[in-house]
């Protein structure tokens, strides 16, 4: 049932709307279900939590669906001003009672709002000029599967500048609350793609671009390698399985971090950060 308008428009819209209060309120079960990837692809939809990400969203021009709110939680000087942005650009405004908000909350510290988006088109295609004109740097992640990982990727692509970023499939879901809770909202400041044609991917790569795999016991020392200046493509692989059988044909150089204390590798988030800085003074040198 959708909530009820009170025809007062001058009342505050935080007070405008019926509260729903039960847990299996199918407006409710329907978003808890968001939070797995088979439901975000039938309901084409996700879900976002925490008010700086949902800005973001709204900033970059995302469609809103749902926004759910809890008064007590969200009462803040900005409150009303935000959720009349969210009306306006679309959004069914649905109020909760405190217990419904924390069953459906994740996080921490809520902050008594959440908001589903519309999912938008993620295919290779949507990259096709920009990887055919490539100036810079793209990251192509290999098979990644953890949120954090990838969701740290993507916020140091977005921190770099970088172009793009793909995932190879199969992969962890870049929509994954905890992905989009990692890239604090980069994910939607960075174009990003994802396939499972490693042939289509690297046939769309200019000639120009160099492909530098990383491997924690192979290549060139980073700060030795002469292939960091200009468009580059890094590829980053699985957390365990390191870069795939079917990826490493279309390496044209390897490259890797020195370690010199006990442990043999750095976690790929944090590897992929430093190698990402590395290119990136290497455009200044």
């Amino acid at each position: 049932m959708k909530p009820f308008v009170q025809k007062n428009l001058s009342t505050p819209i935080m007070s405008r709307y019926t509260m729903i209060t039960s847990r299996k309120n199918k407006k409710i079960v329907d978003i808890t279900k968001l939070l797995q990837r088979k439901h975000r692809q039938r309901q084409q939809r996700f879900v976002v939590q925490g008010l700086d990400i949902i800005m973001t969203a709204l900033n970059k021009n995302l469609a809103p669906i749902n926004a759910l709110y809890c008064y007590e939680e969200f009462k803040n000087d900005t409150s009303e001003v935000i959720l009349q942005r969210l009306h306006s650009a679309g959004a069914d405004l649905i109020e909760v009672s405190d217990h419904v908000m924390q069953s459906l909350s994740w996080r921490d510290e809520p902050e008594g709002i959440i908001v589903t988006f519309h999912l938008y088109d993620t295919s290779l295609g949507t990259l096709s000029d920009r990887l055919s004109n490539q100036k810079g740097l793209i990251f192509i992640l290999d098979h990644l599967q953890d949120p954090g990982n990838v969701g740290t990727l993507i916020r140091t692509a977005d921190g770099i500048g970088a172009e793009a970023i793909i995932l190879i499939e199969p992969s962890v879901d870049p929509f994954d609350p905890k992905t989009l809770a990692a890239s604090a909202g980069s994910l939607f400041n960075i174009p990003l793609a994802r396939t499972g044609n490693v042939e289509e991917l690297f046939q769309n790569i200019s000639s120009e671009v160099s492909i530098i795999g990383t491997d924690a016991q192979k290549g060139t020392i980073i700060w030795e390698s002469e292939n960091l200046s200009g468009p580059t493509a890094l590829v980053l692989g699985n957390e365990a399985q390191g870069i795939s059988t079917e990826t490493v044909k279309y390496i044209n150089d390897w490259i890797r971090l020195p370690m010199p204390g006990n442990t043999e590798s750095l976690n790929v988030g944090v590897a992929g950060g430093t190698l990402a800085y590395f290119w990136l003074m290497a455009q200044h040198k």
